[in-house]
């Protein structure tokens, strides 16, 4: 793995201090997609540094392979443009300022994927029959109606790039909140749980806490 790529991407995000710059958890996914080629999907807490996970991986591929190709999925247009600026920084670090006219990133949400790509996906021949990585942020958000409509949207992706394109890319999905990582990626991705690397050990440095627990009495008057 490329050094410089790993210090230009911890350099938009968090980093250890350690040699390497990764937590264990970054470490762990990386390895489950670079070395392994498995999906993987990421649950450890708010800000243990999920997106170090896959840009990595990514901006990897884009290095190696100057077809390489990687969607970035979000459930929101809003979090999707939030995480731009931090994109574009990090794809300047990897490879200059003119980084926009040598790589294929797009940055979308699962409706705009159904409408204005699937649909259109002669148009798109390109990234399709490039694509290395998809990345699904906030996987959590896809739960009910929504749900099953992006799990539908996402098979259909893998059955275009399968059969038409002639790619098949890894997936990447993170959520610090979702209860069972495994399950409920299968499910949205249409793959037996053994086809997932679940990583959720959070290898990311936290202050000391204190437990207390607090048994109140049965009735106000007692002591």
């Amino acid at each position: 793995m490329n050094g410089g790529l790993v210090q230009g991407a911890a350099g938009h995000g968090r980093s250890s201090g350690r040699a390497g710059g990764l937590f264990i958890h970054q470490a762990a996914a990386i390895d489950a997609l670079l070395l392994a080629r498995r999906h993987v999907v990421v649950a450890t807490p708010t800000a243990s540094g999920k997106s170090l996970c896959y840009n990595v991986p990514v901006l990897e591929a884009l290095a190696a392979d100057r077809d390489a190709c990687a969607l970035y999925l979000f459930p929101t247009k809003a979090l999707a443009q939030d995480q731009l600026a931090a994109l574009r920084g990090m794809l300047a670090a990897a490879f200059g300022p003119d980084a926009a006219a040598i790589v294929e990133l797009l940055v979308t949400n699962p409706d705009m994927l159904h409408c204005s790509i699937l649909p259109f996906h002669t148009q798109f021949a390109r990234l399709l029959g490039n694509l290395k990585y998809v990345i699904v942020d906030e996987a959590h958000a896809y739960h009910g109606a929504f749900g099953c409509h992006t799990a539908l949207v996402l098979r259909r992706l893998r059955r275009l790039c399968a059969r038409a394109h002639g790619s098949e890319p890894l997936f990447v999905l993170t959520s610090a909140t979702v209860a069972n990582p495994g399950r409920h990626a299968s499910l949205l991705l249409g793959e037996g749980e053994a086809a997932v690397q679940v990583v959720g050990e959070d290898g990311s440095p936290s202050g000391a806490k204190a437990l207390v627990l607090w048994n109140p009495p049965l009735t106000a008057d007692a002591k």
